[in-house]
């Protein structure tokens, strides 16, 4: 597949890209050069920028999420997951890559008492967030809700299966997959020496920088106003994924229906606009940010304070911005 190049001179602060759900500036605080790749990957554009121009270094990054993509993928019918949701009921093997993603999929289940599931495909499926809408009826709801919940996923890590408990279940890890990949490809340049690096999948990022005094400028997106930032924010290494309202909705009888669904009762979550996560991992990221957004904000935000190393950005219905105890300097609001 075709790789763009683009070739920069970072500023302070500088407007990168508007992804499915972070609009921000992912760059370091110093003015230096920089080189960005760019490929179609995971349904959205995947950039990678480096320090030096590596095209075959960015190259070593995507060919290892191009392979792990086709490990995860629900659309490719010779994916493992694939291979999982048709055979529900019946033991799977599976690649240490798969039984990896699914583990770390049932801890964050657990962790947020299911407000997070891999499982809500289930429900997911039967609404459409596209032109038009569609709110399925309060009967298929119901059934699909049945098949909703981490029990029905049993992991056998000594024997590498994975299982669903029956007919019906789906296991699709999109909310936690992306970020799992883009580990993984910075993982992969780390141990080619990169010493620099950000890694934007559709707005989960990674940033590293091998200097620990060294801090990158996220902006946050404006939840009403596109184009528009909330904050920004200053953090270190590390990684940052937005859960919004704002993306995949329609609007019936002047009800907002979007696309991230509450695992409890198949409808979207209410409460709040967006939350934005900052945590040492991509894939902890990616999730907790649906997660929080679920459970809303007292509850989402004790969690975070609960968790080393994971801090938030909580935006609810009235547009009042909350940040976790250890953003509190590291936040700045956009004045409109």
């Amino acid at each position: 597949m075709p790789m763009n190049r683009a070739r920069h001179v970072y500023l302070p602060v500088v407007m990168a890209v508007s992804g499915l759900l972070l609009f921000g500036v992912f760059r370091g605080l110093h003015h230096q050069e920089s080189f960005t790749y760019s490929r179609v990957l995971m349904g959205t554009v995947v950039e990678i920028t480096l320090r030096e121009d590596s095209p075959e270094l960015a190259d070593t990054a995507f060919r290892e999420m191009e392979r792990l993509t086709a490990l995860f993928s629900t659309y490719r019918e010779d994916s493992e997951l694939s291979r999982i949701n048709s055979t529900a009921g019946r033991p799977v093997k599976v690649s240490p890559e798969v039984a990896e993603l699914v583990g770390l999929a049932l801890k964050v289940c657990r962790l947020t008492d299911g407000a997070f599931d891999p499982t809500v495909g289930s429900v997911v499926r039967f609404w459409n967030f596209g032109p038009g809408g569609r709110i399925p009826p309060e009967d298929e709801l119901k059934k699909a809700l049945s098949s909703v919940g981490c029990q029905n996923i049993v992991l056998d890590r000594d024997s590498g299966r994975v299982t669903l408990s029956r007919k019906g279940v789906s296991l699709d890890p999109g909310g936690i997959a992306k970020g799992y990949i883009v580990d993984r490809a910075l993982e992969v340049l780390k141990k080619r020496g990169v010493r620099w690096v950000i890694i934007n999948a559709g707005g989960d990022v990674a940033f590293y920088s091998a200097s620990p005094s060294e801090r990158f400028r996220i902006g946050i997106r404006h939840p009403d106003i596109e184009g528009r930032l909330l904050g920004i924010l200053v953090v270190k290494s590390g990684a940052v994924a937005t859960s919004g309202d704002y993306e995949r909705y329609f609007i019936r009888d002047g009800v907002r229906y979007h696309h991230i669904i509450d695992p409890r009762t198949g409808l979207p979550a209410r409460g709040l606009r967006s939350v934005t996560i900052v945590s040492g991992k991509a894939y902890l990221a990616d999730a907790l940010a649906t997660a929080v957004f679920v459970m809303g904000k007292e509850r989402g935000l004790k969690l975070v304070e609960d968790l080393d190393g994971v801090e938030a950005v909580v935006v609810d219905e009235d547009m009042r911005i909350y940040t976790s105890s250890g953003l509190k300097d590291a936040f700045t609001p956009v004045e409109e």
